[in-house]
């Protein structure tokens, strides 16, 4: 489903980590609260990501393993697009002009 996230930022640090919260909302879904930890490390060749994410509400309480598959499947997506859209730039940069 999709989900409107209002989402508030507690630490952003350049080039290695972004910490935000907040409720989110969408069909057949309700999250309270969601905490979500993205962190970034240089490697050979690239970036490593990480990401953490933790769901508490009532409907999350209540069916625990919908609410994990659901929160895997978002966070598969997230890391997907995120790959997707870095590569596409990196070729953009690669390009002679």
């Amino acid at each position: 489903t999709t989900l409107d996230i209002t989402s508030t930022v507690h630490q952003l640090k350049r080039d290695s980590c972004i910490r935000w919260s907040g409720p989110a909302i969408g069909e057949g879904l309700r999250i309270d609260e969601g905490v979500h930890v993205w962190t970034f490390t240089k490697v050979r060749g690239g970036v490593r990501v990480h990401t953490e994410e933790t769901w508490t509400g009532d409907q999350v309480e209540a069916d625990i393993p919908t609410a994990t598959e659901a929160l895997g499947q978002g966070l598969e997506t997230w890391l997907s697009d995120l790959k997707t859209t870095a590569e596409a730039a990196n070729r953009r940069d690669r390009q002679p002009l």
